[in-house]
């Protein structure tokens, strides 16, 4: 078995490095689907999880118009 070692890990997962002593973590799963679920219910729309596109509130859930993804 090698070792490898990543000299910019948190590129690889989307999260940019901050400076300081008040480094912000990158938002969990539960705290993005969290804010989607509530800015559908609050607003009717609300950028998909999945895909990015566009989901809209319809039968108590929001679905998107793009993957066809459903949160509720």
């Amino acid at each position: 078995m090698t070792t490898a070692l990543l000299e910019a890990p948190f590129e690889l997962f989307g999260a940019a490095r901050s400076s300081g002593p008040w480094r912000r973590r990158p938002a969990t799963l539960e705290e993005r689907l969290e804010g989607v679920w509530r800015a559908v219910q609050a607003d009717g729309r609300g950028p998909c999880p999945v895909c990015g596109g566009g989901m809209h509130f319809e039968g108590g859930a929001g679905r998107c118009g793009g993957c066809g993804s459903t949160l509720s």
